[in-house]
């Protein structure tokens, strides 16, 4: 499916208007400030626009497809979205320097947030744009990195190393700095690195399902290495926004399994979602439910939403530890069919907590799980 930024057309001007128009996020950009020593050009907004069209002036960009155009361009767009909130100033070597920490991270859930509920953007195009907007740093990281081999392979399983290589580029043009050759010389370094690991403009590929998660969790360094499945037996367990469907989803494709469901408990509790005082309790029985499946080897079905990685991490661990294989099943659905879909079902959530559920939303990666089914509407 294909999409397009209506304010940006190939070949033409950007309607830079336009989008400090209609974009908040944009307009937040002006005047937050940036260190001299690594942006003597200005603030975020003009370093943004800089970055832009340095983009659009590379050759390698011009021989792109229209749909990789549109995805570089977002993503050049929103690559510094959350320096609005996250700029401080600490001290580094006895100087008092403006730094954004974590402004990569944080930067991918706003741009997620964004580009779902007020742009409409399909899946892949999506999470392709915020992974660029979460990794447009990792190029210029250090060949003598620890882990710098499985950093390059996993970052090739969320965006084409290709692409993310121009948005770096684009990225370094568009600054003003001392040391923009070191940068450059980075990133062919990067590409080097990438073609070196077999994982340049696309993803690594591994033997098993099984294979590349072992290595992704650096239980394994050799990224060939095909591990024995041992596993006893499978834990399915979904992922998605309350609303998102996930009910269904179990009922055309799991249907034989029995069902551990956080919700359920609390119906039968009488527990309001919005309760969180009572979440121990919730979790609790959950556990003990899960356990009782898992002393007898059972395939059973965990439904929760399951919404960020590291929540998903403490029950991954609770199911490895008694030898479950977990596969992780995310849903999800339109921004307005998903609100609609709430309204509509027998247990409404308030529309707040949707809200802050798309807020907090990590969509889950190869790395969480011993496999990952992406189930969009």
């Amino acid at each position: 499916m294909s999409w397009r930024f209506p304010y940006y057309e190939v070949g033409k001007r950007v309607d830079w208007v336009g989008i400090e128009r209609d974009f908040k996020w944009f307009r937040d950009m002006k005047y937050v400030p940036q260190d001299a020593i690594w942006h003597a050009e200005g603030d975020v907004q003009i370093h943004t626009k800089l970055v832009v069209v340095s983009l659009l002036n590379l050759p390698e960009f011009n021989l792109l497809g229209e749909q990789d155009r549109h995805i570089l361009f977002m993503s050049a767009l929103m690559h510094d979205i959350a320096k609005s909130i996250t700029t401080t100033s600490e001290e580094r070597d006895g100087r008092l320097c403006i730094v954004a920490p974590r402004h990569s991270q944080i930067g991918e859930r706003m741009a997620r947030n964004v580009l779902y509920k007020d742009l409409d953007v399909p899946f892949e195009m999506r999470e392709e744009i915020c992974a660029l907007v979460r990794y447009h740093g990792a190029p210029l990281w250090g060949l003598n990195d620890d882990g710098y081999q499985r950093k390059l392979i996993t970052i090739s399983l969320r965006c084409r190393t290709d692409l993310l290589a121009m948005l770096a580029k684009a990225d370094v043009l568009g600054r003003e700095c001392q040391d923009k050759p070191d940068l450059l010389e980075k990133i062919e370094y990067f590409e080097l690195g990438c073609q070196m690991y077999d994982c340049w403009g696309k993803p690594k590929e591994f033997k098993s399902d099984l294979a590349r998660y072992t290595y992704l969790n650096g239980q394994m360094d050799y990224d060939g290495f095909v591990p024995y499945d041992d596993k006893k037996f499978e834990v399915h367990m979904l992922s998605g926004i309350a609303g998102s469907g996930k009910d269904y989803y179990i009922s055309e494709n799991l249907p034989k399994l029995p069902v551990v469901s956080l919700d359920g408990i609390r119906r039968e509790f009488g527990i309001k979602p919005e309760a969180k005082k009572a979440n121990g309790k919730v979790f609790q029985v959950a556990k003990e439910r899960c356990k009782e499946h898992m002393r007898l080897r059972e395939n059973f079905v965990f439904n929760a939403t399951n919404i960020t990685k590291n929540m998903r991490g403490k029950w991954v661990t609770l199911f490895e530890t008694y030898g479950g294989k977990v596969i992780i099943h995310y849903i999800e659905a339109p921004y307005a069919k998903l609100i609609n879909q709430n309204k509509n079902r027998g247990y409404m959530v308030p529309e707040k907590i949707i809200e802050k559920m798309i807020n907090k939303l990590e969509v889950p990666t190869y790395g969480e799980a011993c496999n990952v089914s992406f189930n969009i509407q």
